[in-house]
């Protein structure tokens, strides 16, 4: 009988270390979050099209490497924009987009869907997805400041 109770101490001493061990390797040591070491460049300028602000819509860059890494940000006065966080270093490809649309408040102040004509996409095609794109940057670590002319 008492070799037995003297197993299960062993054994559950045994599992108590296992599952410290376990939690250590899951949390990591001192259970710090891990850090992101990614060099990273922050990323604003200026979108014209064909010399022309384009100041509606939003601009969004696609990575080369990974079409699932794209970050954006929308488009401000003048034609210019900021992404909000910074971004990993690498070349993206540069698209637009239009202005989202939603309801619109008439000159009644009720609210009505756009017409077709407020609604027109002002974004040349060929900036439209990152395959056709043929404007590429190049995102540096530090501070990037982009003047982007479109040509369509």
């Amino acid at each position: 009988m008492r070799r037995i109770q003297f197993s299960k101490h062993v054994s559950d001493r045994c599992l108590l270390a296992t599952a410290i061990l376990l939690t250590s390797v899951f949390t990591g040591c001192g259970g710090e979050e891990a850090v992101d070491n990614t060099p990273k460049g922050s990323v604003k300028g200026k979108v014209t099209v064909d010399g022309e602000p384009f100041a509606e819509g939003s601009v969004r860059f696609t990575s080369t490497q990974s079409v699932s890494e794209a970050f954006g940000a929308e488009m401000q006065a003048g034609g210019t924009f900021e992404v909000a966080a910074p971004i990993p270093t690498g070349s993206y490809k540069v698209t637009l987009s239009p202005p989202e649309f939603g309801p619109i408040k008439g000159d009644d102040g009720q609210m009505r869907p756009p017409t077709a004509e407020e609604m027109e996409n002002n974004v040349p095609e060929k900036y439209r997805t990152p395959e056709a794109s043929d404007e590429t940057v190049e995102v540096k670590e530090g501070d990037n400041d982009f003047a982007i002319d479109l040509k369509p």
